[in-house]
């Protein structure tokens, strides 16, 4: 019973362990997708001033997000604090 038990543990840990690393693997290249889209989205704002809605990168961008669980289209909200007042900040800030 005792080694049958050792058996089946080893069995899980062989089976699960790969599965970890590829996808912690995924993970990594999604996260590196995102931050190379985010900078040329950037590079293009700053160029032209806005982004358009239906632009390829930004369909790639938020296709990419979704991945990792990200649905919402916006990812913080800017606050701007008054003098002497209590202000909370958004995701991201």
């Amino acid at each position: 019973m005792e080694k049958t038990a050792i058996f089946l543990i080893a069995l899980v840990t062989m089976v699960l362990t790969p599965l970890q690393a590829l996808a912690a693997i995924e993970t990594s290249v999604t996260l590196a997708t995102i931050s190379e889209l985010t900078k040329k989205l950037e590079t293009k704002r700053e160029t032209q001033g806005f982004i358009s809605d239906d632009n390829e990168d930004l369909l790639l961008l938020k296709a990419e997000l979704n991945k990792i669980e990200v649905t919402s289209e916006s990812y913080w909200t800017p606050n701007v604090a008054e003098e002497g007042s209590f202000t909370t900040f958004g995701y991201g800030q």
